[in-house]
């Protein structure tokens, strides 16, 4: 697969494109070495909203495709050794797809920043499937992208042939979002590479106790650049985090129960991080008793996102795809 190559958006896709308001384009390069290993395509929208896409494998093999969403600030590069290891696991040939959803990684920004949202996330979501042709296919999300999938649930459920959600349900936890909020707003203020590299290492190891540096730096990598001046460049739109700025602590968030149910009739796996702050214990645990059928995971020293790289979890996914694939015959 060729960088930089296009798919072409079908109806729906055009129709999308035509309500929304010209985006403005990322500055973030593409070819630092984090990406590397996951060339892109881009869905084009047709006013310059170019949506990264990264195929591994092989689309229209009867093999059901495992389609990754990342974190609310994050990219297709927390999955890559998660894709890797699918790729071991169930076979080079396995179709997977990694999606950069606007505003993050390779993606455009859009201009309207009220734009970024669960929904209108979920709506470019639905299109990109369509270009891409995908009728039926395994999700898996990481916070944010386990919201998107419940509501692509709500919105087109004859798509999600399975699902698996991680530090994502029905009641985020507001103390999660407040605290990443703080940290890339302290981030942002840094002015030399010295400080930039020192909180970023801080920040990681709350979240990834007992790794080594060379591993934090390599996690920051995925969602901070280290710009030659020292600054610390975000692998997103800075607006994204201005978008946090509404939540304390203390909020107190009403329950859409409702949105997850709309994963009943689904497969589903319900998976939490020990440390994770985006996602309650009691909320996990409130989740597995709605679903008793679901197959729920704890994933142990590590927060949000999950890193996915464990033969544990791996291992449970693939059994989880391989049961999906053959319940659809």
């Amino acid at each position: 697969m060729n960088a930089l190559a296009e798919y072409a958006p079908d109806a729906s896709s055009r129709a999308l494109s035509d309500v929304s308001l010209m985006p403005t384009r990322s500055t973030i390069p593409l070819d630092l070495p984090v990406f590397a290993d996951l060339p892109v395509r881009f869905v084009r929208f047709g006013n310059g909203l170019d949506v990264a896409v990264h195929v591994s494998g092989t689309i229209g093999t009867g093999k059901l495709p495992l389609v990754c969403l990342p974190g609310y600030v994050r990219n297709m590069t927390d999955f890559t050794d998660f894709s890797s290891a699918m790729g071991t696991q169930l076979g080079k040939d396995w179709p997977r797809v990694l999606i950069d959803m606007p505003g993050r990684g390779r993606s455009g920004w859009q201009r309207n920043k009220t734009r970024y949202t669960s929904g209108d996330d979920t709506e470019i979501l639905r299109a990109v499937l369509s270009a891409l042709g995908l009728e039926k296919a395994i999700f898996v999300g990481l916070g944010h992208g386990g919201q998107m999938i419940m509501m692509l649930g709500a919105l087109r459920p004859a798509v999600i042939a399975g699902a698996v959600i991680i530090d994502a349900g029905p009641l985020p936890d507001p103390r999660g979002l407040v605290r990443q909020r703080t940290n890339l707003t302290h981030l942002a203020a840094l002015r030399s590479q010295t400080q930039v590299v020192a909180a970023l290492r801080q920040i990681l190891s709350t979240d990834y106790p007992g790794r080594d540096e060379r591993t934090l730096d390599r996690l920051a990598a995925r969602n901070q650049f280290v710009a030659p001046h020292g600054r610390a460049l975000p692998l997103f739109d800075p607006a994204l985090v201005a978008r946090l700025s509404g939540f304390a602590a203390e909020d107190e968030f009403e329950p859409q129960w409702g949105l997850f149910n709309t994963l009943a009739q689904m497969p589903l796996m319900i998976a939490r991080t020990q440390l994770t702050d985006r996602l309650r214990r009691e909320v996990f645990e409130e989740m597995i008793r709605r679903r008793p059928d679901a197959i729920s995971i704890a994933i142990p020293d590590q927060g949000s996102p999950a890193l996915l790289d464990g033969a544990d979890e791996t291992g449970a996914i693939t059994e989880f795809v391989q049961f999906v694939q053959k319940r659809r015959g």
